[in-house]
């Protein structure tokens, strides 16, 4: 029989997958001029992690009855909002310590390495939030 800690990691994978799928519902296509900051802006949220944020989230509102329609969108902005906040809250990532280092952290943080500058990951945050 499965313990309760197994129990418990099996239903958080499981909702960690369905806020997954809705995070990534939400995220806009990677087109037009706009391509690579879009890519940016995605590549940060798509990094992963336990979702716990709009887990509880869509838990609380289904203990209310809310439909999915109505929480959805919810969650995945207070995912985006919270990637947004790793960014801009990390020191190594002012834009003057940006310009100086040509990436600094901002390579944990968004694909920087490929080809993308350290003012464009910083570009592709602030353009999520809006």
């Amino acid at each position: 029989m499965n313990s309760t800690e197994d129990v418990f990691a099996d239903e958080l994978k499981k909702r960690t997958e369905e806020a997954q799928a809705v995070i990534e519902r939400f995220l806009p296509k990677a087109e037009g001029p706009a391509a690579t900051v879009i890519e940016a802006m995605n590549y940060s949220v798509e990094a992963g992690g336990k979702r716990l944020r709009p887990v509880f989230l869509m838990e609380v509102a289904k203990m209310y009855g809310a439909e999915k329609a109505l929480y959805e969108p919810f969650m995945a902005a207070l995912e985006m909002i919270h990637t947004y906040s790793l960014i801009h809250d990390e020191p190594a990532l002012s834009m003057p310590a940006m310009i100086l280092s040509g990436c600094g952290a901002a390579r944990r943080l968004c694909r920087c390495s490929a080809g993308m500058r350290a003012f464009t990951a910083w570009s592709a945050d602030s353009a999520r939030i809006l």
